[in-house]
């Protein structure tokens, strides 16, 4: 006990200066306390505190660790491989050049607690396993990173080879990145990891794409709680990009991003061992796609075997005059469950060849898609907005399915419903249920209603 006192003493006066060179090296278990803030001034790449030895708690006291001239490649806090049991907590880690905290390949029962990161080049955290040196056991809390991940670098926060990971109540914002495509999560290779109520907003990319979650390969994840609202791209812009298995995102929302030159798309899943992956109550409200001949949609699902429960895609445009395909759904793989969702207020008016469209399934087969409603889509022609749009499938069951006024031909009711077999759509309705209905007769029927 006394020599973990004599270390929290040293620290607290080393803290008080202007440091040159691994301001802090730390290689000895013990629990280590910052009693001022550390200003770093490198001549060359290196670490402003370096964690050699495991069993280490390190309590940065409320006070910032920051960078105090440009030299480059310089990281924050640098854990070294292979160590176990370390605890970050309680301060602020500001104007890196490199990476602001790096956890290498190997480590165990991390613990990153209040952590405030500002204007770091690098990734804000770099969790860097191996196939064969993965790092498990990590918590990341309670933490917000402003303006991270802006130069040479493609994410803002990246998990490579991690195991049971867990974050959560963070804050990822305010980032403008000129280099190109940024990811603000980025998992990699992993597995069984938690991502609780994180918010990501006002992220531009000014010089190319943006991806709110990208996870490729990751499998056995579970998504609650993500808000992914006022960000920009230049280039594509996806909220949830998933190469990925067995994973489970509720309670997320998208709102109010903008695909400025490239097509937007709420939920991407590719790949073909995508599978899988369940969605329940993920949102996507008021985005906006503005890219020429784009085809956008808040759920473009791409891979086998994906269920939607509660879902709702609502309101995405286009605001400028371009030509673009806008869809609630859009199904390109087979053995898709879609139930009781909602694709209402899709439009896209702008352009001459514009379509608003809630669902549409293209080479989709023994898709499941039931209790949905679809509404208020239009186009830029008055037949260009659809409930249901099949352009082509086989074996697929459409039951109990609402499209309301989203074709304003004069032919509405027949056309709401493109392509889904013959018999299992109503056009007609008996008066005096033309105007108003209270309930869907036959239990097995779709409605089309309005033009």
């Amino acid at each position: 006990m006394k020599s973990k006192i004599l270390i929290v003493l040293i620290l607290s006066y080393l803290g008080m200066q202007k440091c040159y060179a691994d301001d802090l090296i730390i290689a000895a278990p013990g629990i280590y306390v910052l009693g001022d803030s550390i200003v770093s001034l490198p001549t060359a790449a290196s670490n402003v505190i370096s964690v050699q030895s495991s069993d280490v708690v390190l309590d940065l006291g409320g006070y910032v660790v920051s960078l105090g001239n440009a030299q480059a490649g310089v990281i924050g806090i640098n854990i070294n491989a292979n160590l176990t049991d370390i605890v970050i907590q309680n301060g602020t880690v500001r104007s890196m050049t490199g990476t602001g905290i790096l956890i290498n390949s190997g480590c165990a029962r991390l613990r990153m607690n209040n952590i405030i990161m500002e204007n770091v080049n690098g990734s804000a955290v770099l969790a860097s396993g191996a196939a064969a040196s993965t790092i498990n056991d990590i918590e990341l809390r309670q933490s917000r990173f402003f303006n991270c991940g802006t130069t040479g670098v493609t994410n803002i926060i990246a998990f490579s080879n991690c195991s049971r990971l867990q974050m959560s109540d963070c804050i990822i914002a305010n980032t403008i990145n000129t280099t190109g495509t940024l990811n603000a999560i980025l998992v990699n290779q992993s597995t069984m990891c938690d991502f609780t109520n994180i918010t990501i907003q006002n992220i531009a990319t000014p010089s190319g794409g943006f991806n709110g979650i990208a996870e490729t390969t990751n499998n056995n994840s579970a998504f609650a709680g993500i808000t992914i609202r006022n960000n920009i791209a230049n280039g594509p812009l996806t909220c949830f990009s998933l190469s990925s298995s067995n994973n489970i995102y509720s309670g997320c929302l998208a709102t109010g991003n903008v695909a400025s030159a490239g097509p937007f798309s709420g939920v991407l899943v590719s790949g073909a061992t995508s599978l899988n992956n369940l969605f329940s109550n993920v949102n996507f409200i008021s985005n906006t796609a503005n890219q020429l001949n784009s085809i956008n949609a808040a759920f473009n699902i791409g891979s086998a075997q994906q269920t939607l429960l509660d879902c709702n895609a609502l309101a995405l445009n286009t605001s400028l005059a371009v030509s673009t395909t806008n869809l609630g759904y859009l199904l390109t793989a087979n053995n898709q469950i879609i139930v009781r969702c909602i694709g209402s207020n899709i439009s896209s008016t702008a352009g001459t060849a514009s379509a608003g469209q809630g669902l549409n399934a293209n080479a989709t087969n023994t898709s499941v898609i039931v209790d949905c409603l679809f509404s208020k889509n239009t186009g830029s022609t008055t037949a260009s907005g659809k409930a249901v749009n099949v352009i082509s499938g086989a074996n697929n069951l459409f039951a109990r399915n609402i499209g309301f006024v989203c074709d304003t031909s004069g032919t509405g009711q027949a056309t709401q419903f493109r392509n889904v077999p013959a018999g299992s759509v109503i056009t007609t309705l008996a008066s005096p249920q033309t105007s108003n209905l209270n309930s869907t007769t036959l239990p097995w029927s779709n409605l089309s209603l309005g033009s």
